[in-house]
């Protein structure tokens, strides 16, 4: 494994100027202007005197401040020789930076005093002082630029699951992943453990606690493997089964079916690389491995060679699987699984297929996925309503409002799966019906076999009320928003059959049922025009406008009706004022721009009239008045 190069995550070199500028750049020219002064007045060895009493001080601070911080040494014990020893370094560093900083001060002296000026030595220590320090940060930039670029050519990313049977107990997982033809690998050991304080007690759990240590991965990241990966090497350990599992075998890469990565797009194209879907490796009992993504089987179940470990091997393997799982009744536990068939029945299950369905009330702006007894992540996409399909038995649903996941149905799929059994029946159709009322806070699942719903209460629902409440919200806006186009909808019948007095109520009801409803004083302003004219209408512009200034929509539609009237009396510039408001405040309703144009058109100004209509058809929309500015080029005739 020596002569294969691995992946290595890199991090950009951080440089920030005005921290380097506060740290340490002030601080040196403040001691480089002290001892130029120290040398100018009082000479070398009292300057060099004073440079060694501030490098004591910095020391002290340096490693105060070092031994103060959480990751310090405050906590280590050390004679007294070895402190001392430890500081020897620190203060010759410092020392040193300070004395090759005041060879400057020494120079520039030297000649203010003597008239010598060592111009050689002066241009090595600016190329010290100035230059090392740019080409020490450009070096490491370049190492970075190449290092990416390196890696990039070589290694392609991998969202890649580990899991097992929490009841196998396998430690000491190992997966190596070899382009043996370059001499790249990739390796990844599994370190991390669910809580195992029940082993052999599931069946005490609820189905969500259940299903958790069932079904929840030992491994869950995106990894970096070689561009080309030919071999996979991997290995575990098995407590149950008291076996050593380590073989390796071909990998077929070219099934990962990679493609173009097209996010972030402030990255260039060839760092960002290609992508994958997400692939997991089921490691079962017997030595057998499984490798597959959400399409397809990458590696078909294999079963990899059992090694006879050396017993000292061996004991090391045992003592790391108890420091693992804990001592404490382990061996008493491993027997009971090993005499039960539980491990063995889970394995047939994540095989087992069926076509289902999903049906139910309350469905409307729902939409749900699932996980499987496979796969251990929720669909990409939705699960299509009242369509059977043939698929795994699902784990747990995700039902989300219109993106807003409120409520999520854990199920125990060994005791569904139990039950499609007793039944016997060699295709079975399943129906997981739901009635979803999230008004109510209220979610319940039936299950039909076949064309019968029979009991099945192996299931829980698990309610988020944070969501729960946005959900109601968003539900209440959708009701309001119904009522309240109702109103609107009725009013403007009403005007239209000329029943003012009804249109009037309505208006009355609307605001006492909805006190926020601006567009309803649009309908106001309308029929005060109607029923009082036009001198009653202007006076009372401005408390239309007060009402209706929060909404922009309802605002606008104030501004176009005065100018509505103002051009019913010919009163074309103080028209033209309105309807301008009335674009500048809803710009989307391009009625308004058409408004324009025909009160320019009337006041036979044609190069704006032309200008406007033209505007409009640019913005694909156009009115018999837009036609007819446009035939006769803006001139009224």
């Amino acid at each position: 494994m020596k002569k294969y190069t691995t992946y290595k995550k890199i991090e950009e070199p951080y440089f920030n100027f005005s921290e380097l500028l506060g740290f340490p750049i002030l601080p040196i020219c403040a001691i480089a202007f002290l001892s130029f002064g120290m040398l100018f007045f009082f000479g070398l060895i009292p300057m060099l005197v004073a440079n060694g009493i501030i490098a004591v001080f910095l020391t002290a601070a340096y490693h105060g401040l070092k031994n103060a911080s959480p990751n310090g040494s405050r906590n280590a014990t050390h004679t007294g020789l070895f402190d001392l020893l430890s500081l020897l370094t620190s203060f010759l560093v410092i020392l040193a930076v300070i004395l090759i900083t005041n060879v400057g001060a020494y120079i520039i002296v030297t000649f203010q005093q003597t008239g010598v000026f060592y111009d050689i030595y002066f241009y090595i220590w600016l190329f010290v002082v100035l230059a090392i320090p740019v080409i020490y940060f450009v070096v490491l930039e370049l190492k970075y630029q190449f290092d990416q670029y390196y890696q990039a050519a070589h290694f392609t990313t991998l969202p890649l699951t580990i899991i097992h049977d929490y009841e196998l107990l396998t430690c000491a997982e190992s997966v190596t992943f070899l382009n043996t033809k370059k001499k790249f690998m990739t390796h990844v050991s599994v370190t991390e453990r669910n809580h195992l304080e029940h082993i052999g007690k599931l069946a005490n759990l609820s189905v969500s606690e259940r299903n958790k240590y069932l079904y929840q991965p030992v491994f869950n990241e995106t990894i970096h493997i070689p561009i080309g990966t030919d071999r996979l090497q991997i290995s575990w350990y098995s407590v149950i089964e008291d076996a050593y599992y380590k073989d390796e075998i071909n990998f077929p890469f070219e099934k990962l079916a990679y493609e173009e990565n097209k996010y972030p797009t402030n990255i260039p194209k060839f760092l960002r690389g290609q992508k994958t879907d997400r692939v997991t490796l089921s490691i079962l009992k017997g030595g057998k491995i499984q490798l597959f993504n959400k399409h397809t089987d990458i590696i078909d179940r294999v079963t990899l060679k059992s090694m006879d470990a050396a017993a000292e091997a061996r004991t090391d393997l045992q003592h790391a699987a108890a420091a693992i799982y804990g001592k404490k009744e382990l061996s008493a536990q491993s027997n009971k699984i090993r005499q039960s068939n539980e491990i063995d029945a889970r394995a047939e299950l994540a095989d087992y297929r069926c076509s289902w369905q999903i049906t139910g009330t309350g469905l409307e702006g729902h939409n749900i996925e699932i996980k499987d007894v496979r796969n251990n992540y929720t669909t990409s996409k939705a699960i299509p309503f009242n369509t059977f399909e043939e698929r795994r038995l699902p784990v747990f649903f995700e039902i989300d409002y219109h993106k807003i996941s409120w409520v999520n149905i854990h199920v125990d799929a060994e005791k569904l799966y139990s039950l499609i059994q007793t039944f016997g029946t060699v295709k079975p159709t399943l129906t997981f019906d739901f009635q979803l009322d999230p008004e109510n806070g209220d979610a319940t699942m039936r299950l039909k076999l076949n064309d019968a719903f029979v009991p099945f209460t192996a299931w829980e629902k698990e309610v988020n009320e944070y969501r729960l409440k946005d959900v109601k919200e968003t539900l209440s806006e959708k009701k309001d928003f119904i009522v309240k186009n109702n109103f609107l909808k009725n009013i403007y019948e009403a005007i239209v059959e000329k029943a003012y007095t009804k249109a009037e109520q309505l208006c009355k009801e609307a605001l006492e049922q909805y006190p926020y409803f601006p567009m309803i004083y649009f309908y106001e302003a309308r029929l005060l025009w109607y029923a009082q004219g036009f001198e009653a209408s202007y006076a009372q512009e401005n408390y239309f406008l007060d009402k209706t200034k929060t909404e922009p929509y309802a605002f606008a539609q104030i501004y176009n009706h005065y100018g509505c009237l103002y051009d019913e009396e010919k009163r074309y510039t103080e028209a033209l004022a309105r309807f301008e408001k009335a674009y500048a405040a809803y710009p989307q309703q391009l009625f308004y721009l058409v408004n324009m144009a025909e009160i320019h058109y009337k006041m036979k100004d044609a190069r704006q009239a032309l200008h406007y209509a033209e505007e409009c058809i640019k913005k694909q929309f156009t009115t018999d008045m837009v036609a007819e500015i446009i035939a006769n080029k803006g001139v009224l005739v």
